[in-house]
């Protein structure tokens, strides 16, 4: 894995790890490679099922990653003099709002990625 061996950009090292986290939720791949305890593959059904009972909801956790590029991006156009932290609070309010339409269960401004220089703009690659 890239991640082991320098240099690798974060945002390559980020993105590799999105790519292997979905590929194993992947129907094609787990019709592929998935197997019972006897080695048999899982029966279509039980992946039918999954993709019905799953695929509809996950616009929701993708509008909570967009919302994290969307604040940093909001937050980077702020003029100097606005930045407080009441408009850095209403500001990430306005973008839940906004994407997501609501409050999220996780606070905006509680991804690190926000807070950590070294992680700045970066969280976009989990988004592509």
């Amino acid at each position: 894995f890239s991640q082991e061996r320098a240099p690798t950009s974060v945002a390559y090292a980020e993105n590799q790890s999105m790519f292997l986290d979905s590929l194993v939720g992947d129907a094609a791949w787990r019709a592929k490679y998935a197997r019972d305890v006897n080695g048999n593959p899982i029966p279509f059904e039980i992946h039918e099922e999954k993709i019905r009972s799953t695929k509809p909801f996950e616009v929701f956790q993708l509008r909570s990653m967009l919302s994290v590029s969307y604040l940093e991006k909001a937050l980077y156009e702020l003029p100097d003099e606005d930045i407080t932290a009441e408009r850095v609070l209403a500001l990430a309010d306005e973008i839940e709002i906004k994407i997501q339409g609501g409050y999220s269960a996780r606070p905006l401004l509680s991804v690190p990625h926000l807070v950590s220089d070294e992680a700045s703009c970066y969280y976009q690659g989990y988004t592509l």
